[in-house]
């Protein structure tokens, strides 16, 4: 078995081997991890063009609709990018034991319509609902077959994104390791 498909092995069980959510997604990082919860809230405009979710070189998931997921990680500095009919990056830092969130919303252009990913925080005028939405349901569930199936489908197509991103020296969008969300206690 070549390391790739080893180290591809190793994310799928690291990305499964978090404990179960209760009611809603919201639950506290793990001390020595941080987590992401990257979702949309667009329930109406452009709800049934999917999002393909991003973390470095890692396919998340497809997302329709007003939706999330969590995704637990190292802490660290990490690219969380999202691609629909454009890509879009954010460069992030985070802490272990924090929390973060970052919102896919649909960015109208004059001939296009791409994603966008912006940090959302609770000061965010989008909170409000996006707070609700990852506190009273569950994350979409992240298939390990759909994510085979897809990177087979799409063999280069994440190392090709992200050295087009850094050769054209797009500027991204930044969350900062200071731009996580409390979780309240139960």
């Amino acid at each position: 078995m070549n390391m790739k498909k080893i180290a591809q092995i190793s994310f799928v069980l690291m990305l499964f081997s978090t404990v179960p959510l209760a009611a809603g997604g919201y639950e506290a990082a793990p001390a020595d991890k941080a987590v992401v919860y990257l979702g949309r809230l667009s329930g109406f405009v452009g709800s049934m063009r999917p999002f393909h979710l991003f973390a470095d070189e890692h396919y998340l998931a497809r997302v329709k609709g007003k939706n999330y997921i969590r995704y637990v990680c190292d802490p660290g500095e990490h690219i969380f990018w999202v691609a629909a009919d454009n890509r879009n990056f954010v460069q992030a830092k985070l802490q272990a034991g924090k929390s973060y969130a970052l919102f896919a919303k649909i960015q109208a252009g004059a001939w296009t319509a791409g994603a966008a990913l912006y940090p959302i925080t609770e000061g965010s005028k989008d909170w409000k609902e996006f707070g609700k939405m990852i506190r009273e349901s569950k994350p979409d569930s992240i298939d390990p077959a759909y994510i085979a199936k897809w990177e087979k489908n799409h063999p280069d197509y994440i190392e090709k994104a992200l050295q087009e991103w850094r050769d054209a020296g797009e500027l991204s969008v930044t969350l900062r390791e200071d731009e996580y969300f409390e979780i309240p206690s139960p």
